[in-house]
């Protein structure tokens, strides 16, 4: 026989029991009701920060799990998106959202709208590659020499300050406090491609009397050159090798100046840029050459030189008079 304090504890501990097993009920029909909590996964948007001209439009695309059924929200703060293909209304910086359903996640990119005018039809004419020591133009030439469009004006101006207008491929790649030159082709930069030699001549004075003299070189019939900037590619090697050279009076000859030269090619390869510090280019020069950089009367002259089939062939942007 139980004694009435045994009754009592087994009538507790039973009632504790089946409240035990009705709350692990509940929170089980809760878990089938509502399903599995999704967790949070990587996402991002690429590129994450870039700058476009006032009406230029840009497609964005996503990285990260996004599966047939994933839903995608797109929001921008200014401007219109639509699945993920941006419009730029308006100058100012803006900030493109994603959004996706399953599994969770967020990402957003930066946008810089300015009034700058992208350049709609080619600036150079395509099929003017000539053998370098002059004459007609050559048939069928090489990827990556026949010149559509550089960062120099028709009128050899150049832009040499930090944070000028770039083409859209060129923004996430610049660094704040560099000179960024590009030149874009007509065909693609053959991988590997020949031996072949990308560069910028660069008057940072205006001056023909400082500088290497005029009618040097091929590139210089009319300006003065206080620095050249290039990167060359050697088959024999396969490396693309940057320079920068400015121009010693006193030697009467290029000299080598620092090491700072940074190159890249774009994905489709069709572009080429190189970038060096502002600063450092100014200061060399002004040491080396005795030339003074004068922003509104800076000049420049674009070229690619390059061998094949034992033929020399270039092409300049602007074209020599």
């Amino acid at each position: 026989m139980l004694t009435d304090k045994s009754r009592v504890t087994l009538f507790w501990f039973t009632i504790g029991m089946m409240i035990i097993v009705v709350a692990s009920a509940i929170i089980t029909l809760v878990r089938v009701a509502g399903g599995p909590i999704a967790e949070e996964a990587p996402l991002s948007i690429t590129p994450s920060d870039i700058s476009l001209c006032l009406g230029e439009d840009y497609q964005f695309t996503v990285e990260g799990l996004v599966e047939e059924d994933t839903e995608l929200m797109w929001r921008t703060s200014e401007g219109t998106i639509d699945e993920g293909l941006f419009s730029a209304d308006a100058p100012g910086d803006y900030t493109i959202t994603v959004i996706r359903d399953r599994p969770r996640g967020v990402a957003q990119a930066n946008v810089h709208v300015t009034l700058c005018t992208p350049t709609p039809t080619p600036a150079d004419p395509a099929g003017d590659v000539v053998p370098y020591e002059g004459g007609a133009p050559i048939a069928g030439s090489p990827g990556g020499v026949d010149i559509r469009n550089a960062s120099i004006g028709a009128n050899l101006r150049v832009n040499l300050e930090p944070g000028a207008d770039l083409p859209p491929q060129l923004a996430a790649w610049a660094v704040e406090g560099e000179t960024v030159l590009w030149i874009e082709f007509y065909q693609p930069i053959p991988d590997p491609p020949a031996y072949t030699d990308w560069l910028f001549a660069l008057d940072l004075d205006g001056d023909t009397t400082t500088g290497r003299p005029p009618n040097s070189a091929r590139i210089n019939p009319d300006m003065g050159d206080d620095a050249v900037i290039g990167v060359l590619y050697n088959p024999a090697n396969g490396d693309y090798a940057p320079y920068f050279l400015v121009w010693n009076p006193t030697q009467g000859e290029l000299v080598d100046g620092p090491n700072v030269i940074r190159t890249y090619i774009d994905e489709s390869r069709t572009m080429i840029a190189l970038a060096l510090p502002f600063e450092t280019l100014i200061q060399t020069v002004a040491q080396t050459t005795g030339a003074t950089y004068t922003p509104e009367a800076a000049r420049g002259r674009a070229a690619t030189l390059s061998f094949v089939q034992e033929q020399s062939v270039i092409d300049f942007y602007p074209n020599r008079p």
